[in-house]
C-alpha cells in the first residue's frame, strides 16, 4: 500500500473528528520505522537465546519448526518461536501442508503483526495488539467465516494484509508467495509437481525412515546450492535438481542395513558442485 493510500484510509476513518491526519511524507517515515524496527525477539532463535519466550512444554515443537527453517534456508526468530509455542495445539487452516509448515507460516503472520504494532506504538504506552482478523481464520470455516465477516462481527482478512505481516515475520515466505503471483503461480506449482514426480521415481525402493531422511538431505543441499552456489541462478535447472535427488537416493540405497562401520556423510559429486560453482567453506570452528 502506497503512503498516500494509507493517508486516505486514515482520513476516511477519522472523517468528521477533530484529529490531526499526518501527510504522506510523515506516514512514509512511520512505515520505514516499522520496517527497520528490531529488538531482542527479532534475533535468530536458539534454545539459549529464547529466554522466557518459549515454555519448556513447547520446546520440542519449536525445535521442529527451527529444523524445518535450517533445511529450507529460512530465518527463524525468537519472536516466531514464541508464537509457535502459542499456536502449536491449534488446528491450522492451510489445507495440504503439514503442521510444522503451517506453524512456520502462521507464526510468521502473528510475529509480523506484533513487530509492526510495537514499532508504531509510543514508548510510554503498552501497545494493544489486535489479531482478530487472523484469529477468525483459525476459529471459523467456510460459510460461517464469511457470515461473521460480512456481518461486521470480525475484521476481514486480505492478501495485502497477509503479505505485509509475512514481510516482517517470515520474509522468505512473503517473497515466495509474491513470486508465485508475479510469475503466474500455477505454472510454478505444475513445474514443482513434475519435479516431485521425478523425485518419487528417484527415491523409489527406499523405505521409511530412510525415504524421509533422504528427502531432507536433498532439500538441505538444495538450500546450500541456492545460498552458496555462485552460478546457481544461471545453472539451476530441473535436471540438476533431479540429479541431486538421484545421488542422494544412491547414497541411501548403498548404505548397509547392519554394520559397525560408520558411513561418511553424503556430499554431492564434484560434477554437481562444480556445475553451480559451489563455494566451499569449513563450517567447523577453529580452536
Amino acid at each position: 500500500m502506497k503512503h498516500f493510500e494509507i493517508r486516505d484510509e486514515v482520513a476516511r476513518i477519522f472523517e468528521g473528528e477533530d484529529e490531526y491526519i499526518p501527510g504522506p511524507d510523515a506516514i512514509g517515515k512511520i512505515a520505514r520505522k516499522a520496517r527497520n524496527f528490531k529488538e531482542h525477539e527479532d534475533q535468530d532463535w536458539s534454545i539459549g537465546a529464547s529466554g522466557y519466550a518459549v515454555s519448556p512444554e513447547a520446546l520440542s515443537t519449536v525445535l521442529a519448526v527451527w529444523r524445518r527453517c535450517v533445511i529450507k534456508g529460512s530465518r527463524f526468530t525468537v519472536r516466531q518461536a514464541k508464537w509457535v509455542g502459542r499456536l502449536r495445539d491449534l488446528k491450522l487452516s492451510n489445507a495440504g501442508e503439514d503442521h510444522i509448515e503451517e506453524l512456520y507460516v502462521w507464526s510468521g503472520l502473528y510475529a509480523g503483526r506484533e513487530k509492526v504494532n510495537l514499532a508504531l506504538s509510543k514508548p510510554e504506552k503498552q501497545p494493544r495488539l489486535d489479531t482478530s482478523d487472523m484469529d477468525a481464520l483459525l476459529a471459523f470455516d467456510g460459510a460461517v467465516y464469511h457470515a461473521v465477516v460480512g456481518a461486521g462481527l470480525v475484521p476481514s482478512w486480505s492478501y495485502e494484509k497477509r503479505i505485509e505481516a509475512l514481510e516482517q515475520g517470515a520474509p522468505e515466505r512473503a517473497t515466495h508467495e509474491k513470486n508465485l503471483i508475479l510469475t503466474g503461480g500455477p505454472r510454478d506449482v505444475e513445474a514443482w509437481r513434475d519435479i516431485d514426480a521425478m523425485m518419487d521415481e528417484a527415491f523409489e525402493g527406499l523405505r521409511q525412515p530412510d525415504r524421509q531422511e533422504a528427502y531432507e538431505v536433498w532439500e538441505a543441499w538444495l538450500t546450500a546450492f541456492s545460498k552458496r552456489g555462485k552460478r546457481w541462478r544461471e545453472r539451476g535447472s530441473t535436471g540438476l535438481i533431479v540429479a541431486l535427488a538421484e545421488e542422494v537416493a544412491q547414497y541411501f540405497k548403498s548404505r548397509p542395513t547392519f554394520s559397525l562401520e560408520i558411513q561418511p556423510p553424503f556430499r554431492p559429486s564434484k560434477e554437481l558442485l562444480d556445475e553451480v560453482s559451489f563455494e566451499r567453506k569449513n563450517t567447523i570452528p577453529k580452536r
